[in-house]
């Protein structure tokens, strides 16, 4: 009898497995609607980031650290839909 942990393991390493053959699939389709639109993203999250550290006394630092993490997560993607897929994982 195979144990609980090692089924859920397995399944959630099925899916990543999944998601990663999908995401090897953008080098294959036009991205430059996909770079227009994180570029957009970027540059919005950004000056909303500007704006919260500059226009208030008092800094909400998780919020800070949201606008943070959103812009490195869409930056590193950006950087990776060019790249060949060997690169990628």
């Amino acid at each position: 009898m195979i144990p609980k942990m090692h089924i859920v393991r397995n399944n959630a390493s099925r899916r990543r497995d999944a998601r990663r053959r999908a995401l090897l699939h953008l080098h294959l389709n036009n991205t430059s609607h996909l770079e227009e639109q994180l570029q957009r993203e970027i540059e919005q999250l950004d000056g909303k980031l500007e704006t919260l550290k500059t226009a208030s006394n008092r800094i909400d630092f998780g919020l800070v650290q949201t606008y943070t993490e959103m812009l490195h997560s869409r930056r590193q993607l950006f950087r990776d839909i060019n790249r060949t897929p060997s690169k990628l994982w």
